[in-house]
């Protein structure tokens, strides 16, 4: 897989396509890949990546690199396939997940408040910078207090987080918690969390369904494969 990073690099800039086609699932790779379409003069696209579950996570870091769309390739149930015929269940879950505020996410995108992590091999906790915010995400359960995180079995843990107003943050995850601090400071000192609700955008308007208790939030907020969930989330200082 180096072999062919090498020659990305040196082949990128003459490279005349508007956009790219991604079957390799080396992260690395497609990080570069996104990077060498995501210029001033050419809005990042993703017409084609491969359906497989390993190639989900993809999903958010194309978003996270400001791209307009990405769409599996061969999702037709019907006829014949390269890519054999597994349903592409990690795609679905993304999309079943981000597409009732897909027009929120892309204002927020082109406004530049939009961060995405996504799990790579031995990195199971990253940060995500809002300046006077920082967002760490963590992957994998169960999370013990004084442990770094596990991580998942196959590296599929993805996060979301977007500043909709200095202190309020829309967040969503895939096995993945996200807990805020300030910089310099551990979470939960000189802050606090005033109001962590869950829901959903209907029609461009959120609509709160669940407001998450203390003991829901106190180590983060979690979420779950097998319960994907959008928190819409207050921050306050002291």
């Amino acid at each position: 897989m180096q072999r062919w990073v090498g020659l990305w690099r040196a082949l990128a800039p003459s490279i005349q396509a508007i956009a790219p086609d991604i079957y390799g699932d080396d992260a690395g790779f497609v990080r570069e890949v996104l990077a060498a379409y995501h210029r001033p003069d050419n809005p990042l696209l993703v017409p084609e990546i491969a359906k497989t579950d390993s190639f989900a996570r993809y999903d958010f870091l194309a978003l996270g690199e400001g791209a307009l769309g990405i769409a599996p390739f061969g999702i037709d149930p019907r006829g014949w396939n390269i890519l054999g015929d597994s349903v592409p269940a990690g795609h679905a879950r993304n999309f079943a997940l981000l597409a009732p505020m897909n027009r929120e996410i892309a204002r927020l995108n082109f406004e530049g408040k939009l961060r995405t992590s996504m799990e790579e091999v031995g990195k199971s906790q990253q940060e995500l910078d809002f300046g006077p915010w920082q967002a760490i995400v963590s992957y994998g359960y169960p999370q013990n207090d004084g442990r770094r995180p596990p991580g998942t079995s196959d590296v599929h843990g993805v996060a979301l987080v977007a500043q909709l107003d200095p202190d309020e943050f829309l967040v969503t995850g895939i096995d993945a918690s996200v807990s805020f601090h300030l910089p310099g400071r551990l979470p939960g000192m000189r802050m606090q969390i005033l109001s962590a609700e869950e829901g959903s955008y209907q029609n461009g308007v959120w609509k709160p369904v669940r407001l998450c208790n203390g003991d829901e939030t106190d180590r983060g907020l979690q979420f779950h494969a097998n319960e994907p969930v959008v928190i819409r989330i207050r921050l306050g200082k002291f």
